[in-house]
């Protein structure tokens, strides 16, 4: 006798199988994306670094002063 793989019984599997999925079934540390939620200065320093972006950010009159005092 042969069983009926219908549209329930392929949800059924699925549901009974979620936590077979393909490769690690552990959950992957994913990095902060708030800046928010980041605490301490550190990480925000080294979470900026891995992003490619500037930070503290400077203001535009502060880089130009940096620049002038650098250039004298």
């Amino acid at each position: 006798m042969s069983i009926p793989r219908d549209r329930g019984w392929r949800q059924c599997v699925n549901r009974k199988n979620k936590h077979q999925e393909m490769g690690c079934s552990r959950v992957m540390f994913k990095p902060e994306k708030k800046w928010s939620n980041l605490y301490t200065r550190s990480l925000k320093m080294t979470r900026a670094a891995q992003l490619g972006i500037e930070y503290p950010r400077i203001s535009r009159s502060q880089r130009r002063l940096n620049a002038l005092s650098d250039s004298e």
